[in-house]
């Protein structure tokens, strides 16, 4: 069987039994994801902001009554849920508990993260002109991956060793994905060859490096401007911790930092500051063993993403946590 016979079966075979395939997506009252199933929560977290659609963040055994409770009242409203993932990551007892309370729940999952981003991408963004391309084990790229996406109003689309899933190649014939004409791909995410299959379709194909974190793409720098309001990227970390993101909410009490969102080099800083509650810039080389110019550079990215404040001290700066976040 040739590679255009497989794709096309992988996609009927990933949207079986879903029940989202009319041409315009029904009103969403809520998304709950695995809070910890980063893969999952960053295409969820994605179309919330895209259509401004509140996204519960859920963790087995610790959260599941709070977040029943709060999907509860949607029975009375004739609400409707989507839950994003496969049964191993949100539990069939869950789902169940949500239509015995009267809630209509609908479900997206594939058989891999890749398959769920492109199964999202062909329910929920039909009529998306862009795509963002991120590998799907690169968790240190899902944030760029989502403020592309809120940028470009675009779908995020995992590959896989440089390899977009048959299924996104079966929707494409299929017709799809009608009106796309580009795709943004993050740090070569994508091969070669799968970059000359989609310009052979007539896609642009826009290929965006990243270094220490920062896109060097000069045309997307405006980019990161976006974290540094505290209010939005407070509600990107908030769905990683199992709490309720809502656009434009203006959050109040200290936040969590999901250290794993950061790379390892942006971890090393943010625990200093952490541990030590303030820090002077001219200490910081000593203390992690970085040159100056590095310790310079990762220090305006973590202001740039709202996670550092700095102030002059005689000679140096004083360097201290956000007040929105807090020091656990």
């Amino acid at each position: 069987m040739d590679r255009a016979a497989l794709a096309s079966a992988a996609l009927a075979a990933s949207l079986v039994s879903i029940p989202l395939a009319s041409a315009q997506p029904y009103a969403l009252s809520a998304i709950v994801v695995r809070g910890d199933i980063y893969a999952d929560w960053t295409v969820a977290t994605a179309y919330g902001m895209h259509a401004n659609i509140p996204v519960l963040s859920l963790m087995p055994n610790v959260n599941e009554e709070e977040i029943l409770g709060l999907l509860s009242t949607l029975s009375a409203e004739g609400g409707r849920v989507l839950i994003v993932g496969d049964t191993l990551a949100v539990p069939l007892e869950f789902e169940y508990s949500l239509e015995s309370m009267g809630v209509m729940v609908d479900r997206l999952g594939g058989p891999t993260r890749a398959e769920t981003s492109v199964m999202l991408a062909t329910q929920l963004w039909r009529d998306c002109e862009s795509i963002v391309v991120v590998e799907g084990t690169r968790r240190d790229l899902y944030l760029q991956a989502i403020i592309l996406s809120t940028q470009n109003e675009a779908p995020i689309v995992y590959s896989s060793s440089g390899l977009l899933p048959s299924s996104f190649w079966g929707a494409m014939d299929a017709g799809y994905f009608s009106n796309l004409n580009r795709v943004l791909v993050l740090s070569g995410s994508l091969s070669e060859e799968e970059i000359s299959q989609l310009e052979a379709r007539g896609l642009e194909v826009v290929a965006l490096s990243a270094s220490g974190g920062t896109l060097e793409e000069s045309s997307l720098r405006a980019i990161y401007r976006i974290l540094s309001s505290p209010e939005l990227y407070a509600g990107l970390l908030l769905g990683a911790v199992g709490s309720y993101l809502i656009l434009r909410r203006r959050f109040r009490r200290p936040l969590s930092i999901p250290l794993s969102f950061l790379t390892p080099d942006e971890r090393k800083i943010v625990k200093i500051v952490i541990e030590r509650g303030e820090v002077t810039q001219d200490a910081l080389p000593e203390l992690t063993g970085f040159s100056k110019p590095k310790v310079s550079r990762l220090i305006q990215e973590l202001m740039d993403r709202g996670l550092l404040v700095r102030e002059r001290s005689g000679k140096t700066y004083t360097i201290r946590l956000n007040k929105v976040f807090k020091a656990d």
